[in-house]
């Protein structure tokens, strides 16, 4: 059977339902989503849009469903052309590229925002809903707002949210909660800004992006629209559109409206925080870190409203006014986890497992890593794999939490050769490097990754070091490789037995460019750190804890025997 790439099942969709004579189809600027989005062009100018979700997360069903709903109910939606549920492509009626994005200016924002609250008060007629729709409920509010600690909390503090702190979070939350019910509950298209509203060319508002639309609360949508995270809609126009939008409902009192929509609003705005956060420290994309300073500062207003009081308090305790305005951005955000080599000096115990899947305590030896990794929330991760690559695979496919991916070599590459392979797959900016044979056991609140990060710097180092005192390694600790001289590490490179007190982890960050002239193939990461020695531009720090070196059975067997006593 042949296993046909993506780029030849998206032709395969496109000629079944086109023909062969499409004379072109230019890739479009990608949203926050992993969908891809291409233009399809056509005779007579006419052209159509393919949707590919190549993941198949962003419910391509309940797109097709829910845009026939919204045609049929008058509103201005995509029509599917053509459809395949089983790989993932829609053909969508294209709308142009005049999003209101593009179009606002001071002199039409009444005009637009008014399409946009017109279209909404059709979508709250809407009655009937697909059977399997998702809702906005009271667990699923819960869940999300917790994204402020979950992923925000973690960005700006480097380290996970204490579980007692979240605990208190979330039993505030839980008692504001029926605030955001004070409304009907409708059809809530979820991201509905202007970002996903086109202007027709007969003067309608088209709706884009609605597959993740839910039933609950009909506030919802209008406070997405008028408080929009990625633009400040000026007051006047969001208090016209808001009553506009309220004159709408009936057997709603205004007082009752105007919780359900402070509510929703410090919800959405915590959540997008969340959010924003997470599409950085796990896609890289920053662009999303500009925004926050406005979603701060809109959150900050709603939460003037007196009955927020205990919430404003507890936002003022855990994330001070200072560093709101602070745009988050951290100066290493990427993983490399070198996974590909056999092991020799395991014997057998590699005949037919892979090194990082050897187990220490319960756990293999990489599952250590993701977990160092997590902890200073770092999800971008890039995993080489040559010897018994395919167990690798299977072993983190199930992985949670972590944007994964796998570079593969036909025979191994070494340390040094398997990065530099893996190059086009990562950011031009600093990595931080991990062996798999190594992991630590530290105290709470000590990190030694944490540590390195907070020694990179750029303006100083190509490369830091991760060193650890060899009266604190359990396992192959050999002889010490590094001393220290006049603050800069030094290699042991005689081999003497003495005068060497640390030995190098195996975890180091590495910027991409000292491999401009590095050379193609197998060759060392110590290659590299030699040469940034040379240079004065190799840094160092120390690890916390206590270090297992498992490089031999006998190292595996002390490291076993020490995490039973420890116990």
């Amino acid at each position: 059977m042949t296993i046909l790439s993506r780029d030849e099942k998206r032709q395969n969709f496109i000629f079944k339902n086109l023909g062969a004579n499409v004379p072109q189809c230019r890739k479009l600027a990608a949203d926050a989503s992993s969908r891809t989005y291409w233009r399809i062009c056509l005779p007579e100018d006419k052209t159509l849009i393919l949707l590919d979700d190549e993941s198949g997360r962003n419910k391509c069903d309940m797109f097709v469903k829910l845009s026939n709903l919204l045609c049929e109910s008058g509103v201005r939606a995509p029509k599917v052309v053509a459809a395949d549920l089983q790989d993932h492509f829609l053909l969508l009626e294209d709308f142009g590229d005049g999003t209101f994005t593009r179009l606002l200016n001071t002199q039409n924002e009444k005009e637009l925002y008014s399409l946009g609250t017109e279209a909404l008060v059709k979508i709250s007629k809407i009655n009937k809903f697909p059977t399997d729709i998702g809702q906005l409920d009271a667990k699923r509010i819960v869940s999300d707002i917790m994204f402020l600690l979950n992923d925000y909390y973690p960005l700006v503090f480097s380290k996970p949210a204490p579980t007692a702190l979240k605990e208190r979070f979330e039993q505030i939350v839980k008692r504001l909660l029926p605030m955001a019910f004070l409304v009907p509950n409708g059809l809530v298209l979820w991201d509905y800004h202007v970002d996903n509203l086109m202007m027709l060319e007969n003067g309608d508002c088209g709706v884009l992006d609605f597959q993740d639309a839910l039933v609950g609360p009909l506030s919802y949508d209008i406070m997405s629209l008028v408080e929009d995270a990625r633009r400040e809609v000026s007051p006047e126009v969001a208090a016209e559109m808001k009553e506009k939008f309220y004159r709408s409902l009936t057997g709603v009192s205004q007082e009752d409206f105007e919780a359900s929509f402070k509510f929703m609003s410090m919800f959405r705005h915590m959540r997008v925080l969340g959010r924003f956060a997470d599409l950085y420290v796990k896609s890289g994309k920053d662009r999303y870190l500009a925004f926050m300073p406005h979603v701060w500062k809109m959150l900050e207003k709603t939460l003037e409203f007196p009955p927020f009081s205990e919430m404003r308090a507890f936002v003022d305790e855990v994330f001070a006014p200072k560093i709101r305005p602070l745009v988050p951005k951290r100066a290493v955000n990427q993983a490399f986890l070198l996974a590909a080599g056999r092991g020799v000096r395991m014997a057998h115990l590699t005949d037919n497992c892979p090194k990082p899947l050897v187990k220490v305590g319960s756990k293999a030896l990489i599952d250590y890593n993701f977990e160092k990794l997590a902890r200073i929330n770092i999800k971008q991760v890039t995993v080489n794999v040559c010897y018994l690559g395919e167990q690798i695979k299977a072993h983190l496919q199930n992985l949670q939490g972590f944007n994964l991916q796998i570079s593969e070599e036909t025979e191994a590459l070494e340390t040094g050769g398997g990065i530099k392979k893996a190059l086009p797959m990562l950011k031009n900016e600093p990595i931080l490097v991990l062996n798999s044979d190594t992991f630590w056991l530290e105290k709470e609140g000590v990190s030694s990754l944490e540590k390195l990060v907070a020694a990179w710097d750029e303006e100083k180092f190509d490369i830091v070091l991760l060193l650890q005192p060899l009266d604190k390694i359990v396992g192959d600790a050999g002889i010490g490789n590094y001393k220290i001289v006049n603050g800069h590490p030094q290699r042991n490179v005689a081999a003497k037995t003495e005068g060497f007190p640390y030995l190098f982890t195996g975890a180091s960050i590495v910027h991409p460019k000292v491999f401009a002239d590095a050379p193609d193939g197998k060759f060392s990461l110590r290659d590299l750190f030699d040469k940034a020695e040379a240079q004065g531009r190799l840094g160092y720090t120390t690890g916390e804890g206590v270090l297992f070196h498992v490089g031999t059975p006998k190292a595996l067997d002390l490291a076993e025997k020490y995490l039973q006593a420890s116990e």
